[in-house]
């Protein structure tokens, strides 16, 4: 039997509809990064005073405007025009941009925020799966799914509390155990026990050197901390170990296949 159409409509949100859009303006696309609805009242923010307006969304707005006149994010600028006494249009106002009017691209703006570490959200929706754990396939080159965890060397010191755990809730990439995230960062040219021992003492003072934000579980008993790779190169690049371009190949090539779609926007 055939079903209702408006039991179909039911399944979605305004959100998902917003997902058919190729094109937004300045206004939509930072209410949506900051996880407003623009077909809702908070698509009027403009006319809201400032502090009334949805945390974040100014800040989004200004950084989307900025990289638009830029062009590092596709799209139309629109200016804004100076009027006569009478209405008429005079000239463009020079520098200006309108908010409303002007337009970005969905995919280029999808990339521009990957490309500055903002992987989560409305722009990157990501499904609901289980966490597989990380190992290294026979080339050593990827990360492959396991029914396996890694020994207990891998977490022996990990024994802290998860206060302060990045949120794993929206996020493209699974939990990756300290070995996967070992075999994805080599920070010893090659040199594997010696890499392993470095990420383990990186997870042993994870509470003081900030790598904790990056964590997702500490390992209890036999089982494996578990971090967010994604953030953990965020963390690597913060710390200057290595350079951003690195990261971002590193992560493209080891994104989990339930996110592969999004590779061609980092």
């Amino acid at each position: 039997m055939a079903r209702d159409p408006s039991d179909q409509q039911s399944d979605l949100n305004g959100f998902d509809y917003w997902r058919l859009c190729d094109e937004l303006s300045l206004v939509q696309a930072a209410l949506l990064i900051v996880g407003c609805d623009p077909s809702t009242e908070q698509g009027y923010a403009e006319n809201w005073q400032l502090h009334e307006r949805p945390k974040g969304y100014e800040a989004a707005k200004a950084a989307i405007s900025t990289a638009l006149r830029k062009g590092a994010i596709k799209g139309t600028v629109i200016p804004l025009y100076e009027h006569d006494m009478n209405g008429n249009i005079c000239g463009a106002i020079d520098d200006s941009i309108d908010i409303g009017e002007s337009r970005v691209e969905v995919a280029s703006l999808r990339a521009w925020l990957a490309g500055r570490g903002h992987r989560t959200g409305f722009f990157f929706p990501a499904a609901t799966g289980r966490a597989w754990q990380a190992v290294a396939d026979p080339s050593g080159k990827h990360l492959k799914k396991a029914d396996t965890v890694p020994s207990e060397t891998d977490v022996a010191a990990e024994s802290e509390s998860d206060a302060g755990a990045a949120d794993q809730s929206e996020s493209p990439w699974d939990a990756t155990p300290l070995s996967g995230i070992a075999l994805m960062f080599d920070l010893e040219n090659g040199d594997k026990d010696k890499n392993q021992a470095r990420w383990r003492s990186y997870s042993k003072d994870a509470a003081r050197n900030q790598l904790k934000s990056a964590r997702i579980a500490a390992g209890k008993g036999t089982g494996a901390s578990t971090f967010d790779p994604s953030k953990v190169g965020d963390w690597l690049v913060s710390k200057g170990y290595m350079e951003r371009a690195r990261v971002d190949r590193i992560l493209k090539a080891n994104l989990p296949s339930r996110s592969t779609h999004l590779r061609d926007f980092m």
